[in-house]
């Protein structure tokens, strides 16, 4: 199979192939990392949750799971 990419742009993939494979885990600690600062002894809100379309929230659930499995969020 003949490939369309250039040599030229095949060779800059190929060098930054990292970029683009899929990540596991948490990202590196960088200097400044950002935070929500919760207020000591603040109540949530108590409202209803949004109402999805039945496949948008199948891929919500999806990614949830993949993204537990992975570490990437904890319960």
């Amino acid at each position: 199979m003949k490939s369309s990419i250039s040599l030229h742009l095949q060779k800059v993939l190929d060098d930054h192939s990292k970029v683009f494979e899929t990540p596991k885990g948490l990202p590196p600690i960088h200097d400044h990392d950002h935070a929500i600062h919760l207020i000591p002894g603040s109540v949530t809100p108590k409202i209803k949750p949004y109402r999805y379309p039945y496949a948008q929230r199948s891929e919500i659930e999806y990614m949830v799971a993949n993204m537990l499995d992975v570490g990437i969020i904890m319960l």
